[in-house]
C-alpha cells in the first residue's frame, strides 16, 4: 500500500512547537506557535508578545543559563494582557523554559515561570529631625529647627544645599527608620536659667538628619544642631551673644540661630535657625524671629516645615519673636514658650520670666517621608507609626513616630483585624456630701456606640510577632478630707488607644467642683452649687452640678450625664454603656452617685453596687458625712477580640484570660501593664 505524505497545514491541529534555529541575542517580537532559544549573556532582552488565539503557545528557552544575571522581559503588544495584567513580566531563573499559553482576553498570555517586571526601587526621601527646645525662665532664645535633608524633584535641602541624590535600594532588605522627637524646653523652678534641649536625630537608611539646637537662656549658651539655637541676651549692656551654628557633618542641614543683644532698657534674645534661613538677631525692643522653613511637595502638596523658634525680649512692652514659617513656636513673655509643630521639626519658642517661672517651648517632632514606585509595599514593625497614600504612579509613606527596620516587598503586609474595648479606671469620690466619681473613659470599636455618645471607632490592623502595650488603669483614690477632691482614675491603654481616667468627685468646702476626666466627677456641696467636671469627647459625659443646699451630684458615665444634685436626696451616677464584645452584654463605666447631708438610703439607680465584679471603670460613690466608708472606684479593663486562628502571648506584669466566642477569641486584661504579641 502506498504511503501518503500529509502536510500539517492541511490539518486543523498542532504538530508541536515550531522552534526557530537562530539564537536570539537582542529584542524581538515573538510569533504564536514558535519556540525561541534566547541568549542574555550580554544584556537583558525584551520579547514582545503577539495578539493571541485561544490555546496557542510560545516557548522561550534560556540558552546560556543567564536569565538570573540578565533577565528576559515579556511585553504585551498593547492590546493583550500577561497574567491578567497590562504590566510587563520577567523571568529571572537560570536555564528556565518559559511556556506561555494564551487563555482569553481576560487573562491573556500566562505562564508559571514569570513574575511582574518591577521598576528599579529608587526611593526619594525627606528626613527632618526633631526641633530644639526654646530657652526658659529668663531671656530665652528660640530653638533651632531639626536638620532637613531632601532628595525629591530637585527641591532644596536645609541650609541652602542642593537636592540630594535618591537612594537605589533592594527589596526584602532591612532599612532603619527613626523619627526624632523634639527637645524639651528649658525650665527651672528656682529661678535659675535653663537652655533648651536639642532635638533627636531622624534616620532613613544611610541618611541622618541632626536634631535642632536648644535655645540659650540668660548666662546659658545655645547649642548647635541641624539648625542652631538662638542666643539669649548677655549680662553687660551693649553686649551681644552669638547664636549657635548649624552642624556641617555629615552635611549642612540648616542655618544658624540669631544673636542676642543687651542695652540699658531692653534684653532681646535671638530666634532659632530655620532650615530655609538664619534666625533673626534680637534688636532694641524686639526679640528675634525664628528662621523660616522650606517647602516640599513630596507628598503631592506643598508643605513648609522646619521653622526656628522665636526669641524673647524684656521688658513686657517689648515685642516677642515669632516662630519661623514651617512650625516654629512663638516666644512668650508671661507663659510657656510656644511648642514647635508636630512632624515639622520646628524649634520651640523662648520664654521670659514675666511674673513666674516658665519653660521654653518644646521642639516639634521630626518626620520621615518616602516616595517610591507603587509596585512595592513597605513592611514595618509595630514600633513605627505610618500612613501611605498614592500620588500618580508612586506611593508616599509618612512616618510620624517610632523607630525600627522596614523592608520593601512585592506583596502587601498581612494584618490582623482586632476589635477592642478600653475602659480607664473610675474617679474617686469627694468627701462630706461628696460628688460621685466620674466613670473611666470608654473607647470601643465593637458595636455602634462608644463612650460619651460617640460612634464606635475603627478596628486596629495589627501585625504578628510585634509587641503591643497594654495597661489597665486603677481607680482613683477617695478623698479623706473636706478640702480635697477625689483623685482621678488612671488611664488604660491598648496599642495606640488611650482611655482617660475618670474625674474625681468634688468635696464639701473649697474643693467643691468635680474634676474633668474620661467622664467628669460630680460636684460636691458648697454654697452656690459647684459644677461637675467635663468628660473627654467620645469617651464619657460630664458630671452633674451640686445643689446649693447639701445635695451632691452624680459623676458622669460613659452612657449618660451625671445627674445634678438635689437637696437632701442621693442622686444616681451617669448611666454606664452596655457592650457585648465578650459575647454577652455587660455594663461598663457608670458614674458614682452623689450623696447628701444626713441621707441614709442609697438610690435605686444603676450604680449603688458599683464594686460588683464585672462593673469595670465605675466611679466611686459619694460620701454623705465625715468618717463614712465609701466604696472604692473600679479598675478599668482592656478587652480585645480577634480571629481564633491567632494566639495572644501575654507578657509579664499583666493579668489576663482568653475565651472563645464563635469564630473569634476574646482576651480580657483586668490588671497590670506589659506587652502582648499575636502569633
Amino acid at each position: 500500500m502506498a504511503q501518503t505524505k500529509i502536510k500539517k497545514e492541511l490539518i486543523d491541529a498542532s504538530f508541536g512547537t515550531d522552534w526557530i534555529e537562530t539564537i536570539q541575542t537582542s529584542n524581538f517580537t515573538a510569533e504564536a506557535g514558535k519556540g525561541y532559544f534566547v541568549n542574555t549573556t550580554s544584556a537583558e532582552i525584551t520579547v514582545t508578545l503577539p495578539a493571541g488565539v485561544v490555546g496557542t503557545e510560545i516557548v522561550i528557552q534560556d540558552y546560556a543559563g543567564t536569565f538570573a544575571t540578565n533577565k528576559i522581559i515579556l511585553a504585551s503588544n498593547g492590546s493583550e494582557k500577561i497574567q491578567g495584567s497590562t504590566d510587563d513580566y520577567e523571568c529571572i531563573t537560570n536555564n528556565a523554559t518559559v511556556t506561555l499559553i494564551y487563555q482569553d482576553t481576560t487573562k491573556g498570555w500566562t505562564s508559571q515561570d514569570v513574575n511582574k517586571n518591577l521598576p528599579p526601587l529608587t526611593v526619594d526621601y525627606l528626613v527632618i529631625a526633631g526641633g530644639g527646645g526654646g530657652g526658659g525662665t529668663y531671656h530665652g532664645g528660640g530653638g533651632g529647627a531639626g536638620g532637613y535633608r531632601n532628595s525629591f524633584n530637585n527641591e532644596s535641602s536645609g541650609g541652602g544645599q542642593s537636592s540630594e541624590t535618591e537612594l537605589t535600594l533592594s527589596s526584602t532588605t532591612n532599612y532603619t527608620v527613626t523619627v526624632g522627637t523634639g527637645g524639651a524646653g528649658g525650665y527651672s523652678s528656682n529661678g535659675n536659667d535653663s537652655e533648651g534641649n536639642n532635638g533627636l536625630n531622624s534616620v532613613f537608611s544611610t541618611i541622618t538628619s541632626i536634631g535642632g539646637g536648644g535655645g540659650g537662656a540668660y548666662r546659658q549658651q545655645p547649642s548647635s544642631g541641624g539648625s542652631g539655637g538662638g542666643s539669649s541676651r548677655q549680662e553687660s549692656a551693649g553686649g551681644t551673644g552669638a547664636g549657635a551654628p548649624a552642624v556641617t557633618s555629615p552635611v549642612i542641614q540648616g542655618y544658624a540661630g540669631g544673636n542676642g543683644f543687651s542695652s540699658s532698657t531692653s534684653y532681646p534674645a535671638g530666634g532659632g535657625g530655620g532650615t530655609g534661613s538664619v534666625g533673626s538677631n534680637g534688636t532694641q525692643g524686639v526679640g528675634g524671629d525664628g528662621g523660616n522653613g522650606l517647602a516640599s511637595s513630596i507628598t503631592g502638596s506643598s508643605i513648609i516645615r522646619g521653622g526656628g523658634g522665636g526669641g524673647t525680649s524684656h521688658p513686657s512692652s517689648d515685642q516677642q519673636g515669632s516662630g519661623g514659617t514651617g512650625g516654629g513656636g512663638d516666644a512668650n513673655y508671661s507663659a510657656q514658650g510656644g511648642d514647635g509643630a508636630a512632624n515639622t521639626g520646628g524649634g520651640g519658642g523662648g520664654a521670659e520670666r514675666g511674673g513666674g517661672f516658665y519653660s521654653g517651648g518644646d521642639g516639634g517632632s521630626g518626620v520621615v517621608i518616602l516616595r517610591y514606585p507603587s509596585d512595592y509595599f513597605i513592611h514595618k514593625p509595630g514600633t513605627l507609626t505610618l500612613s501611605t497614600t498614592t500620588v500618580g504612579s508612586d506611593k508616599v509613606t509618612t512616618f510620624t513616630s517610632g523607630s525600627g527596620n522596614i523592608t520593601f516587598e512585592t506583596t502587601e503586609q498581612p494584618t490582623i483585624a482586632v476589635d477592642y474595648l478600653v475602659v480607664a479606671g473610675g474617679g474617686g469620690t469627694g468627701y462630706d456630701v461628696g460628688g460621685g466619681g466620674g466613670a473611666g473613659g470608654l473607647r470601643t470599636s465593637y458595636g455602634t456606640t462608644s463612650g460619651g455618645g460617640g460612634s464606635s471607632e475603627a478596628a486596629l490592623s495589627l501585625l504578628t510577632a510585634t509587641d503591643y502595650s497594654v495597661t489597665v488603669g486603677a481607680g482613683g483614690g477617695n478623698s479623706g478630707s473636706s478640702n480635697v477632691k477625689g483623685s482621678n482614675g488612671n488611664n488604660s491603654i491598648f496599642s495606640t488607644i488611650t482611655s482617660i481616667g475618670g474625674g474625681g468627685g468634688g468635696s464639701y468646702s473649697a474643693a467643691g467642683s468635680g474634676l474633668s476626666g474620661g467622664s467628669g466627677g460630680g460636684g460636691g456641696v458648697v454654697t452656690g452649687g459647684p459644677n461637675g467636671g467635663a468628660g473627654e469627647p467620645n469617651q464619657g459625659y460630664a458630671g452633674g452640678a451640686a445643689a446649693a443646699n447639701y445635695g451632691a451630684a452624680g459623676g458622669g458615665g460613659a452612657g449618660g450625664l451625671g445627674p445634678n444634685g438635689i437637696t437632701s436626696v442621693q442622686v444616681d451616677g451617669g448611666a454606664p454603656l452596655s457592650v457585648n464584645i465578650t459575647g454577652a452584654s455587660v455594663n461598663y463605666a457608670g458614674g458614682g452617685y452623689g450623696n447628701c447631708d444626713g441621707c441614709a438610703v442609697y438610690p435605686t439607680g444603676n450604680n449603688k453596687s458599683n464594686v460588683t465584679i464585672g462593673t469595670y471603670g465605675f466611679g466611686a460613690n459619694g460620701v454623705g458625712a465625715p468618717n463614712a466608708n465609701p466604696y472604692p472606684a473600679n479598675y478599668g479593663v482592656v478587652i480585645i477580640r480577634y480571629p481564633n486562628a491567632y494566639t495572644v502571648t501575654i507578657g509579664s506584669g499583666l493579668t489576663g484570660s482568653t475565651a472563645a466566642d464563635g469564630l473569634d477569641k476574646v482576651t480580657t486584661f483586668t490588671a497590670g501593664t506589659g506587652n502582648i504579641q499575636f502569633n
